[in-house]
Protein backbone atom coordinates (compact mmCIF):
# COMPACT_ATOMS: atom_id res chain seq x y z
CA UNK A 1 0.00 0.00 0.00
CA UNK A 2 1.22 3.41 -0.78
CA UNK A 3 1.47 6.48 1.04
CA UNK A 4 -1.41 8.97 0.59
CA UNK A 5 -0.47 11.65 -1.99
CA UNK A 6 -1.80 15.38 -1.69
CA UNK A 7 -2.61 15.49 -5.37
CA UNK A 8 -5.51 12.63 -4.61
CA UNK A 9 -6.71 14.91 -2.35
CA UNK A 10 -6.82 18.14 -4.67
CA UNK A 11 -8.50 15.85 -7.57
CA UNK A 12 -11.41 14.69 -5.10
CA UNK A 13 -12.47 18.30 -4.01
CA UNK A 14 -11.48 20.07 -7.21
CA UNK A 15 -15.26 20.48 -8.33
CA UNK A 16 -16.75 21.18 -4.56
CA UNK A 17 -17.63 24.61 -3.26
CA UNK A 18 -15.16 25.59 -0.41
CA UNK A 19 -18.20 25.25 2.51
CA UNK A 20 -18.59 21.70 0.82
CA UNK A 21 -15.13 21.01 0.92
CA UNK A 22 -14.06 22.19 4.68
CA UNK A 23 -17.45 19.75 5.60
CA UNK A 24 -16.30 17.09 4.15
CA UNK A 25 -12.78 17.23 5.81
CA UNK A 26 -13.91 17.96 8.85
CA UNK A 27 -16.04 14.72 8.67
CA UNK A 28 -12.96 12.93 7.35
CA UNK A 29 -10.72 13.91 9.79
CA UNK A 30 -13.31 12.69 12.64
CA UNK A 31 -13.46 9.71 10.97
CA UNK A 32 -9.33 8.96 10.56
CA UNK A 33 -9.08 10.31 14.29
CA UNK A 34 -11.23 7.43 15.73
CA UNK A 35 -9.77 4.91 13.44
CA UNK A 36 -6.19 6.41 15.14
CA UNK A 37 -7.83 5.99 18.50
CA UNK A 38 -8.50 1.82 16.96
CA UNK A 39 -4.99 1.73 16.42
CA UNK A 40 -3.55 3.00 19.41
CA UNK A 41 -6.03 0.79 21.75
CA UNK A 42 -5.21 -2.46 19.26
CA UNK A 43 -1.67 -1.42 20.15
CA UNK A 44 -1.90 -0.81 23.55
CA UNK A 45 -3.70 -4.46 23.88
CA UNK A 46 -0.97 -6.13 22.00
CA UNK A 47 -3.43 -7.45 18.90
CA UNK A 48 -1.95 -7.47 15.95
CA UNK A 49 -1.39 -4.35 13.94
CA UNK A 50 0.11 -2.76 10.50
CA UNK A 51 2.37 -0.26 11.66
CA UNK A 52 2.27 1.36 8.66
CA UNK A 53 -1.25 2.40 8.59
CA UNK A 54 -0.12 3.98 12.16
CA UNK A 55 1.68 6.67 9.89
CA UNK A 56 -0.55 6.74 7.03
CA UNK A 57 -3.35 7.82 8.94
CA UNK A 58 -1.04 10.27 10.80
CA UNK A 59 -0.49 12.17 7.04
CA UNK A 60 -3.61 11.73 5.88
CA UNK A 61 -4.96 13.84 8.70
CA UNK A 62 -1.61 16.02 8.24
CA UNK A 63 -2.53 16.66 4.51
CA UNK A 64 -6.74 17.46 5.13
CA UNK A 65 -5.39 19.21 7.84
CA UNK A 66 -3.33 21.37 5.53
CA UNK A 67 -6.29 21.67 2.96
CA UNK A 68 -8.02 22.44 5.24
CA UNK A 69 -6.35 25.85 6.29
CA UNK A 70 -5.27 26.55 3.12
CA UNK A 71 -8.86 27.06 2.35
CA UNK A 72 -10.36 29.08 5.56
CA UNK A 73 -7.05 31.44 4.89
CA UNK A 74 -8.58 32.30 1.39
CA UNK A 75 -12.09 32.53 2.47
CA UNK A 76 -10.99 35.01 5.16
CA UNK A 77 -9.04 36.63 1.92
CA UNK A 78 -11.42 37.34 -0.11
CA UNK A 79 -13.99 38.17 2.93
CA UNK A 80 -11.65 41.23 3.83
CA UNK A 81 -10.73 42.56 0.09
CA UNK A 82 -14.70 41.92 -0.75
CA UNK A 83 -15.10 44.45 2.40
CA UNK A 84 -12.49 46.85 1.12
CA UNK A 85 -14.29 47.37 -2.24
CA UNK A 86 -17.32 48.16 -0.50
CA UNK A 87 -15.94 50.67 2.07
CA UNK A 88 -14.28 52.80 -1.45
Amino acid sequence: MTFPKYQDLEKKYEKLKADEIVADIEKEIFVLNKTLFDFRIQRATKKTLEPHMLIQTKRRIAQLEYKKNIILKEQKHSAKSSEERKSL
